[in-house]
């Protein structure tokens, strides 16, 4: 029997609040500590899913960004938390959607 895998959100303090009511677990990491974090994810088989605040992919090597975006299992994603106030809110939904999954979508009211 297959153990179920959890959702990881590794994010600024200010964006855990929501991920954690949705059941999600989340860190929020020190300077110099996203790598570490990631690279833990990664290798340890319990996460199904790893979110990473696109804001702190700046602090992961070229190596380990590559294997983020192939890894399987878990799956990384690479998500904008911090919006833009020059975006509408349907603009920025659209853009993380795209960001995410590589489509393109119309969000309406």
């Amino acid at each position: 029997m297959q153990k179920e895998k959890k959702v990881l959100v590794i994010a600024p303090r200010e964006y855990l609040p929501g991920f954690q009511i949705a059941g999600a677990e989340t860190v929020s990491p020190e300077p110099g500590q996203v790598e570490g974090l990631l690279q833990s994810a990664m290798s340890e088989g319990k996460w199904g899913v790893v979110i990473l605040d696109e804001s702190l992919a700046k602090d992961i090597s070229p190596r380990l960004s590559a294997q983020a975006f192939e890894s399987v299992m878990p799956i990384v994603v690479f998500i904008p938390l911090a919006r833009s106030s020059a975006a509408s809110p349907e603009e920025y939904i659209s853009s993380v959607i795209k960001s995410a999954l590589g489509y393109s979508i119309k969000v309406r009211e």
